[in-house]
């Protein structure tokens, strides 16, 4: 099944919400329609309403393209990056129940 994966930008700002999650964790996807630096922003939060980033600019309209018709779509943690700097995120919308994100990112 199809599924589209994307890495999550300003997590640096977000740490202590970002070293909370989890591989598989829910994530919403919301437009931010207010965003002054990028009028097609793709807020990332946690379900319960905290703030993890924003999709990477690049790709935000294609982003904006897949949500519900109320601005939101659910999604899923696919891959925690942790390193000596900030920790990555890559988050997944999926487009059907069952999507390989999760065992391709197992096995890198």
């Amino acid at each position: 099944a199809a599924c589209n994966t994307f890495k999550v930008a300003g997590v640096s700002y977000r740490q202590d919400v970002v070293n909370k999650l989890k591989m598989g964790d829910s994530i919403v996807l919301r437009k931010d329609d207010a965003n002054i630096h990028d009028k097609f922003a793709v807020q990332v939060v946690t379900s319960s309403g905290e703030q993890i980033g924003f999709v990477e600019k690049e790709r935000a309209f294609e982003a904006r393209s897949l949500l519900a018709i109320n601005g939101k779509r659910k999604g899923s943690v696919v891959d925690i990056h942790r390193w000596s700097g900030s920790t990555g995120v890559t988050i997944a919308i999926h487009d059907a129940k069952q999507c390989s994100c999760m065992s391709h990112f197992a096995r890198i």
